[in-house]
């Protein structure tokens, strides 16, 4: 500055390869978890798909028999939800195991143990996103299912 004749910078403008590798772990990690979920999700959806596609004499029957096309949806969505469910709570219970496990990593140098920690927000958020994914991955298939009509599957 024009007082003292020392040049000030902060903390960020000192270290601000450190700060630019931070955003970019950031970055790769959300695009790798959205990577993720979309395999899990078209998992899911050809999981119903082809159970849908088996199940067609099924769904005429149930047609045939009262159900409304909601109904049917209601099935499917239910059978996707409870898929969605059993996954999403294995994947956090093996994620907060990881995370517990991947704080105890000493490392050494400044950093000490392995940078991670428990963050209750971001279990919160997969959960939320790994329940909504699941839901379109079963929705999708089930309206298709509701369209079906039973005495087009009964002449096959």
């Amino acid at each position: 500055s024009m007082l003292s004749g020392y040049n000030v910078e902060t903390w960020k403008q000192a270290n601000q390869t450190f700060v630019a590798a931070g955003k970019t772990r950031s970055v790769m990690m959300r695009a790798i978890s959205g990577a993720i979920l979309l395999v899990a999700a078209f998992g899911i959806y050809n999981i119903l798909n082809m159970t849908i596609m088996q199940k067609l004499d099924d769904i005429a029957i149930l047609k045939a028999t009262g159900f409304s096309g909601k109904d049917v949806v209601r099935i499917f969505v239910g059978e996707a939800l409870v898929m969605g469910t059993i996954g999403t709570a294995a994947g956090l219970a093996i994620a907060a195991v990881l995370v517990n496990m991947m704080g105890r990593v000493y490392i050494g140098g400044d950093i000490g143990y392995f940078p991670i920690r428990f963050e209750p927000m971001v279990f919160v958020a997969g959960a939320l996103i790994g329940l909504v994914v699941t839901f379109g991955a079963g929705f999708f298939p089930a309206r298709n299912a509701a369209k079906v009509d039973p005495v087009e599957i009964f002449r096959k």
